[in-house]
């Protein structure tokens, strides 16, 4: 009978220690979707950037080409390199040229890049 009574004794003890655990999955829950909510964030932040820096290349390459085609008519390049990255959602930032090359610069979403062309 003593022996029951020890084990009915730690029965309760062990219950009233695992009650003071209730919850704490939801803790451990919450804070993993917390971490990956964060990962994720980072991720999309990363993609947002990449995409932004490879649109404003193609749009410096392209609008580059462009204006070096317009300053070999003896067009305003420069003009033709602000239509063309218009034309691709890039803000042109600065154009000059050196003799028959054409050297621009472009900005989409704060990335900057900058391309030259002319005759080969």
């Amino acid at each position: 009978m003593m022996a029951q009574h020890r084990g009915a004794a730690r029965d309760a003890q062990r219950r009233r220690f695992l009650r003071g655990e209730e919850g704490s999955a939801t803790v451990a829950a919450a804070s993993i979707i917390l971490v990956l909510s964060f990962v994720a964030c980072l991720l999309i932040g990363a993609g947002v950037f990449l995409v932004a820096q490879h649109r404003a290349r193609s749009a410096a390459d392209m609008a580059a080409v462009s204006a070096a085609w317009a300053l070999y008519q003896g067009e305003d390049a420069c003009a033709e390199g602000r239509r063309v990255s218009e034309l691709n959602g890039a803000t042109l930032r600065r154009c000059t040229t050196e003799g028959a090359d054409v050297i621009l610069s472009v900005s989409v979403r704060s990335r900057e890049a900058e391309s030259r062309a002319g005759p080969l």
